[in-house]
């Protein structure tokens, strides 16, 4: 199996090589830097979007206090309306 394999690539690296366009670096330096770009907008954007999200999550926690119990309604006095 292993050595199948090997011939098979020897004769892919012996044989005839494919053409290879003289402008292929400088298209591929454009897209790869066109997606390095998309990618650090991304990131950026969900790191602001995270911000955005424990500020706002502070903000409630800080003005709706949900740690704290409401206070108790106290009964009716006892008597009144029985």
């Amino acid at each position: 199996m292993a050595d199948r394999r090997e011939r098979g690539v020897r004769q892919l690296l012996d044989g005839p090589h494919p053409y290879v366009p003289p402008n292929l670096v400088e298209e591929a330096t454009v897209c790869g830097g066109q997606l390095l770009r998309r990618r650090r907008l991304a990131r950026r954007l969900a790191l602001a979007a995270s911000l955005l999200a424990v500020a706002l999550f502070t903000v409630w926690a800080v003005h709706s206090q949900p740690w704290q119990r409401e206070p108790a309604t106290p009964a009716p006095p006892p008597g009144i309306g029985w």
